[in-house]
């Protein structure tokens, strides 16, 4: 399956992708079921109701995540 995160062929590997997933594995359950979910294009309502928080919660939690990985990937030189 092809998505926004993956390539066409399986040899092919974007370290970029393997950082993120590394990274979004050594999140709480919550925030890693989070990203994922978001990464598979679900709204904010369908994370809501899969993992049991607001919509509200769904947007500061993924403004959280993202503003960690940021710094992560500032810090690690995968900006």
């Amino acid at each position: 399956m092809e998505g926004p995160l993956t390539t066409s062929s399986s040899d092919e590997h974007d370290p970029r992708v393997e950082w993120l997933y590394r990274q979004i594995a050594q999140l709480k359950d919550v925030d890693r079921s989070v990203a994922l979910l978001v990464l598979d294009g679900f709204s904010y309502k369908e994370i809501a109701a899969i993992v049991g928080i607001t919509e509200s919660n769904v947007g500061v939690k993924i403004n959280r995540i993202k503003s960690a990985l940021a710094g992560k990937g500032v810090e690690e030189g995968h900006s």
